[in-house]
């Protein structure tokens, strides 16, 4: 497949060989590089879909740390923050809201730095490495 952009307007144009393009082509086509094919094909994500991918991971980060203390997820450990009936829960379910307010927080100052050029957006690794950074805030 080569492909071709109209010089003025920037339109896309896909053929699979020089003949088609001859054959159905405008004469003012001029191939794309690879850089600009590549480009065209792998669009960087919109600022609402890498607010999406963040918020999706922080919110699996945060069920999975609910899980491995035994409950369902982030939504079911913070009932219990309240709850002064069994202290373990209590004070589980109070670390677990720390973490769950101090992790959004912290989300949102990344993707806002990000989003503004004042950092590089970081990877999905990166992003949860500095909530679990958190962690030790919060008494687990």
């Amino acid at each position: 497949m080569k492909y071709y952009k109209h010089p003025e307007t920037g339109e896309v144009f896909a053929y699979e060989n020089e003949q088609e393009r001859q054959e159905w082509g405008a004469p003012e086509l001029v191939e794309m590089t690879p850089e600009e094919i590549d480009a065209h094909l792998n669009p960087p994500p919109t600022a609402e879909q890498i607010i999406a991918q963040y918020e999706a991971t922080v919110q699996r980060w945060l069920d999975e740390q609910a899980r491995a203390l035994g409950y369902d997820d982030i939504r079911s450990a913070v009932t219990y923050a309240e709850e002064p009936a069994v202290p373990k829960y209590q004070q589980e379910g109070q670390a677990m809201r720390r973490l769950r307010s101090l992790a959004w927080g912290r989300c949102y100052e990344i993707l806002n730095e990000a989003l503004a050029g004042q950092r590089s957006i970081p990877t999905k690794e990166e992003l949860i490495a500095e909530m679990e950074a958190l962690k030790s805030r919060c008494a687990l």
